[in-house]
């Protein structure tokens, strides 16, 4: 759940619509940071479904102190690593190993900040690579990953720059095929616009990226998880604009 107040209104963004939007922003990457063919897709597939071990939490939300629903930032360790690994599993399950390792690269980043928690995402990340790839050799599954890993990260970042407006500027790096990188840099610049510099995509501006949010009033925040329930009733479309700096 990414919870965003903008003017008299808060927007309740679920994480899987936040993925959708995501991968539509990782779709008009340059083949340079994609690859083709069957990399391209595995990074697209990824980006779309990294976020989808949230269904079964925003199925039955937890309300906060002030009656919305607990955003994805205010959640325990604990919680967090029950939605990431189910989502590594289930996507292992439905789309294969190439796609579950980006996700679990994706998961290690956010999450492997202990000791304890960084060794098992090696672990899961090892086997899962030898899975993914086998006709590569370990360095080029390696690159392989962190490739299309940098390119899901970058789409997701600037996704959350423009929705829940998380920081100011940030920076990000992409890879290309000469395993030579390139650093972003995207800045909020006013409500739902971004810009990023340079500019890696192939389209002049990306301006029909969107995302289907909950609207919830100010003043009536104990309602907000049976909005959020009967999503259809209080559905807002909400235009987010990527332009070059």
């Amino acid at each position: 759940m990414i919870i965003r107040r903008h003017g008299d209104h808060h927007f309740l963004l679920p994480q899987p619509e936040h993925a959708r939007q995501s991968a539509m922003i990782v779709s008009y990457l340059k083949p340079e940071f994609l690859g083709d063919g069957e990399r391209q897709s595995e990074i697209i597939m990824a980006t779309k479904h990294h976020d989808d071990g949230w269904r079964k939490w925003e199925d039955a939300p937890q309300r906060a102190a002030n009656g919305l629903p607990v955003d994805f930032l205010e959640m325990d360790s604990g919680a967090h690593h029950e939605v990431w690994f189910r989502t590594i599993f289930d996507n292992l399950r439905e789309r294969g190993p190439a796609v579950a390792t980006l996700i679990a690269r994706h998961g290690a980043e956010l999450l492997g900040h202990d000791d304890a928690m960084k060794a098992h995402f090696d672990g899961v990340l090892a086997t899962l690579r030898k899975s993914a790839w086998p006709e590569l050799s370990d360095e080029a599954s390696q690159f392989r990953m962190e490739r299309g890993f940098a390119a899901l990260f970058f789409a997701d970042g600037l996704s959350l720059a423009a929705s829940a407006v998380l920081d100011r500027e940030w920076k990000f790096q992409l890879l290309r095929d000469d395993r030579s990188s390139v650093e972003i840099t995207a800045r909020f610049l006013r409500d739902w616009t971004v810009s990023v510099d340079p500019w890696p995509f192939c389209v002049d501006r990306l301006d029909n990226i969107f995302v289907d949010a909950i609207i919830v009033p100010v003043g009536q925040e104990q309602f907000a998880c049976d909005f959020f329930l009967k999503r259809a009733d209080h559905r807002v479309r909400v235009n987010i604009n990527y332009v070059p700096a």
